[in-house]
């Protein structure tokens, strides 16, 4: 029997102390830092013939762990950087991996044209996630089977053209941002 306390897509943001006098933007006055987590708190018994395995207890999972820093230097250009710190299991005490999930300088030109470069979120697992709505519980099928990623390195470029048309491309070396070798091609996905 497994019980689970899902803490959720918690966001918090902290915006740094400001250093500069009141006219002037410092560095601080335009730096976020942020952090998302998804975890769960656990009490698994597991019998087999009602004897109770080993793997059975309480226990804290934290299945992914992000921290950002966003900085804007001013109205059009904007840098991001997001690590992904994925599988903390409390139970062994291990921490699995940690990524460069995103890491892109953006420039805002126009609401029709949003250009980054750099790993950042691609066109179709973000919004399937969005659509999905439980992603604190478990990524979407084409994550979780690898067909996909989240996030790769490339140039990417997104916008809204009128009330209801909007569209996302990318050109990324289509490792996924956990590998950043090069590729034998380019890959395009693309969402409108």
């Amino acid at each position: 029997m497994k019980k689970s306390f899902v803490f959720g897509a918690a966001t918090a943001a902290v915006l740094l102390a400001a250093a500069a006098g009141a006219n002037a933007q410092s560095w601080a006055d335009s730096t976020t830092v942020s952090g998302r987590i998804y975890a769960d708190v656990t009490d698994l018994s597991v019998k087999t013939n009602d004897v109770k395995q080993a793997s059975s207890g309480f226990g804290t999972d934290v299945k992914r762990f992000y921290v950002g820093i966003d900085h804007k230097f001013n109205d059009i250009w904007f840098v991001n950087v997001t690590t992904d710190f994925t599988t903390v299991n409390t139970n062994s005490g291990n921490l699995d991996s940690v990524y460069i999930k995103k890491a892109y300088i953006e420039g805002k030109f126009s609401p029709a044209l949003d250009l980054r470069v750099g790993s950042t979120d691609l066109p179709w697992i973000p919004y399937a996630e969005g659509v999905y709505g439980f992603r604190y519980i478990e990524n979407t099928l084409s994550d979780k089977a690898k067909v996909g990623t989240s996030a790769d390195w490339g140039v990417h470029a997104s916008g809204k053209l009128g009330p209801i048309f909007s569209y996302a491309i990318s050109a990324v070396n289509g490792n996924g941002y956990k590998n950043t070798a090069r590729a034998k091609g380019l890959d395009v996905e693309g969402q409108i």
